[in-house]
């Protein structure tokens, strides 16, 4: 006989399962992904507070993963929750369902212990400048592709219909993951960036229609609810103080609906990065963009706007130049977005090696 480690019942010594708590309790020497283990490793850094708030985040098959493989106890005062019910998907489940996959529920080393991250554009903007030079020809490639795709999409009768409904925001979601490899090369990384990457979008569909078509009506109630409250205000001043009144006035709500519009679109940009980078759902994608940006959006704007002189410059010395412009302003981003997020494991780079070993190790 032999003690089950988390619920202390006696078991058998073959047993591969607690018939008491429903756990595995099979010794397995994994070969651990380094995002776990930088989770570790952040994690034994926080107080036995933080360690209690942050262990409630966790799943219970992620809690029983860092306990047997990780060794991390459990925080003072927490005990581990009871098994999921049989209908919810288990580790074994993932394995067999990659749209489930353990690996995609590693939660981001930011939100353990990170603090608000004060943006530097220079560095951005160097880290664009090597990526772009260490990944100039594919880059070239990748951006005139996407261009004549987005040229046919949005000219042709009827597929343009079919081009904004389905294909528009995957293929914006596949630039997005181009954007953070460039902006991670330029910024140290070994990196491999393919013409394959900006389809990559495809792989997460659903989601990434989704977080497309979500955004897309938030920022479409916004400015529907700002003219109509211009309209509003406009007639009552107009009839109240005369025409030129009304005018004024809807020129000062036209403004600040425009500022609103932008603000809201900064706060949402990196929603498809967080799609393919962090494998998060759309409406969590959209609540972490607006997190990593706060306290950071006149950086953002003032990067936004240097970027528009780069393109722009692009354009008048060279028609063409437009297409280096624009490989070094997705580097930019892609690095802008990677100090944000704060995470050091880049979730592309080891793909697939988590369910690797949850296959050999039988989990």
């Amino acid at each position: 006989m032999k003690k089950c480690p988390f619920c202390a019942e006696l078991i058998q010594d073959e047993a591969a399962l607690c018939r008491f708590c429903g756990r595995s309790v099979t010794e397995v020497k994994p070969k651990s992904d380094p995002r776990w283990l930088r989770f570790a490793e952040e994690y034994r850094k926080l107080s036995a507070q933080d360690q209690m708030e942050r262990w409630r985040l966790l799943t219970p098959d992620q809690q029983n993963y860092c306990t047997r493989m990780l060794r991390i106890s459990p925080p003072p005062q927490t005990s581990i929750p009871p098994p999921p019910p049989e209908s919810s998907p288990s580790i074994q489940d993932s394995v067999h369902d990659p749209s489930r996959s353990f690996e995609t529920q590693i939660p981001p080393v930011a939100d353990f212990g990170s603090k608000q991250y004060n943006l530097e554009i220079n560095e951005v903007i160097l880290a664009g400048w090597r990526g772009m030079k260490k990944h100039l020809a594919v880059g070239l490639g990748v951006v005139l592709v996407f261009m004549i795709i987005e040229g046919i999409g949005s000219t042709i009768p009827v597929i343009n219909v079919l081009y904004a409904i389905l294909f528009m925001f995957p293929l914006n979601a596949g630039m997005a993951l181009i954007s953070v490899k460039i902006g991670d090369s330029g910024s140290g990384r070994s990196v491999d960036v393919g013409l394959g990457d900006l389809f990559s979008g495809f792989r997460k569909f659903g989601t990434t229609l989704g977080a497309g078509w979500i955004q897309m009506l938030v920022i479409g109630m916004l400015a529907g609810a700002g003219l109509l409250a211009g309209a509003v205000l406009a007639a009552v001043f107009g009839a109240v103080l005369g025409e030129d009144v009304g005018q004024i006035v809807t020129a000062i709500m036209v403004i600040i609906l425009a500022a609103g519009v932008v603000y809201v679109a900064i706060r949402l940009m990196f929603t498809f990065y967080l799609v393919l980078d962090q494998h998060l759902g759309a409406v969590d994608s959209m609540k972490r963009s607006w997190a990593i940006t706060n306290g950071n959006v006149f950086s953002l704007c003032l990067l936004m706007l240097f970027s528009l002189v780069v393109v722009l410059g692009g354009l008048i010395l060279f028609i063409v130049g437009i297409l280096p412009a624009t490989v070094f302003v997705l580097g930019m981003f892609g690095a802008t977005y990677r100090r944000l997020v704060g995470s050091e494991a880049v979730s592309y780079a080891v793909s697939g090696s988590f369910n690797s070993w949850m296959k050999e190790s039988r989990l």
